[in-house]
């Protein structure tokens, strides 16, 4: 059974940078700690494993480490980063790639073709594997 990440309600945040996609505006609303995708009309969107870019794996830019409104400016953190996004339960190792519901990581592939989207590095950190797709 998939096990998805629960964002923190109290504390998402950047612990280390890596690719940063700034500026970029809501195409929905989100919430921190969401998984979003960089869609064609240029806006970040909840991202999830029926999303597909052209190569056909699950689409994704990053995570949000704040909420934001429609069309609200937000900074997506993507590849090398490291993010505290859990109060605690995650396995060190453990790879989790993008879930069947918009916004969250599970650690189940959904299809043969989804990439490994980031890997927990401590019991509340994860390391976003994968940059804009």
């Amino acid at each position: 059974m998939a096990t998805q990440i629960t964002p923190s309600t109290t504390d998402v945040s950047v612990v280390n940078k890596g690719e940063v996609l700034s500026p970029a505006y809501a195409g929905e609303a989100l919430t921190k700690g969401d998984c979003v995708y960089l869609k064609s009309d240029g806006l970040v969107w909840k991202s999830g494993s029926a999303i597909v870019n052209v190569a056909n794996h699950p689409a994704f830019a990053g995570i949000v480490v704040q909420s934001a409104v429609v069309n609200a400016p937000v900074t997506v953190f993507s590849r090398g980063s490291r993010i505290h996004i859990a109060d605690s339960g995650l396995t060190i190792g453990q790879t989790y790639f993008s879930g069947s519901t918009a916004g969250y990581l599970t650690d189940t592939k959904a299809a043969t073709a989804d990439e490994i989207t980031a890997v927990a590095v401590s019991a509340t950190d994860i390391y976003i594997c994968r940059g804009i797709s």
